[in-house]
């Protein structure tokens, strides 16, 4: 019993350097970006900026952003109904826009606890849940990969063998997607746990590996909004846009930061750098972040509307049938 508590006590020590460490990371990346907002403060005329914003586009480009977090909310519950069949969808929605709360907690791991949690409470595996989670960050890390080795294509990159890499593993892991499923089911042989028998086809992998690449262009689209409606100019391509937006996103979902704060904002400010709006990088980085939130308000505000309005309708058409006839 004593080894037991010891262990527990190692394992919770560590986990709190984790939070702590992430939280540090983040804080110096967030100090950087507003040193260099600050600078840019000194520069750039804010008051004349914020009065030439164009707040319909900027509206318009929030909307669209909210669209795309609801959207990668239906690729989530997709690739869990492929696991589990029986689990709802209106469930699977629930969990994720619920764990969107927890999302800025300190360790970068909570808003996928959510998930778990209110599954299991729905009849969902533990198993079956990660798994969907394990490959939900599978196909953001593949998509986001693929689209920055055609931007190396298109530029002509020398070392090729990077572009030749990365388009092998994503023909590898459309072509065999259940090499994770494998690996998870040995993982719950050890803890005696009963394995994943389903499995993920190669065309139901190809179909959702697509639409994470559409849900990419739609957030690239409400960024692009974004920045005509701060009225800058950015003469780079469309898919050089959706490159820089998918590193940085990612860099900041992989970070043990709260909510990738920080880590996803300098990322992105050093990519905008070299670019033709340069100039503006560090503000639009560091308001590309109240705009998001903005966004996920939006989406919650909206989805527990829905919801609120679906419980009322039940609960009416619970009083009329009891009502007698």
């Amino acid at each position: 019993m004593k080894e037991w508590w010891s262990r527990l006590e190692v394992t919770t020590i560590k986990k709190k350097w984790y939070k702590a460490i992430g939280i540090i990371v983040g804080f110096l990346f967030f100090g950087y970006l507003l040193i260099k907002v600050y600078q840019s403060a000194s520069i750039i005329d804010i008051g004349r900026l914020l009065q030439n914003i164009r707040f319909g586009m900027l509206l318009m480009s929030i909307l669209i952003l909210a669209i795309q977090i609801f959207f990668s909310a239906v690729l989530w519950s997709i690739i869990l109904k492929n696991f589990d069949t029986k689990v709802r969808f209106s469930d699977c929605m629930v969990a994720y826009n619920l764990s969107l709360l927890a999302k800025y907690l300190p360790g970068g791991i909570w808003n996928h606890v959510g998930r778990v949690v209110y599954l299991q409470r729905k009849g969902v595996s533990l198993a079956v849940t990660s798994s969907s989670i394990i490959y939900e960050f599978l196909f953001l890390t593949v998509t986001s990969a693929t689209i920055g080795g055609f931007l190396l294509l298109e530029y002509s990159v020398r070392n090729a063998w990077i572009i030749v890499l990365i388009v092998m593993a994503m023909l590898l892991f459309i072509c065999w997607p259940n090499v994770v499923i494998d690996s998870m089911n040995k993982i719950l042989v050890l803890f005696r746990r009963r394995k994943i028998s389903e499995r993920l086809s190669r065309k139901n992998s190809l179909i959702i590996f697509l639409l994470f690449i559409l849900s990419w262009a739609i957030y690239g689209l409400a960024f692009l909004v974004l920045i005509k409606a701060m009225n800058f100019e950015y003469s780079e391509n469309f898919l050089h846009l959706v490159a820089i937006l998918a590193g940085s996103w990612l860099a900041g979902y992989i970070s043990p930061t709260p909510g990738g704060i920080g880590v996803r904002e300098g990322l992105m400010a050093y990519f905008f750098e070299r670019t033709s709006i340069a100039f503006f990088s560090s503000f639009i980085s560091f308001f590309s972040r109240v705009w998001f939130i903005c966004a996920e308000i939006l989406t919650l505000t909206f989805f527990f509307m829905l919801l609120g309005l679906k419980n009322l309708w039940r609960r009416r058409c619970r009083n009329e049938q009891r009502l007698p006839t």
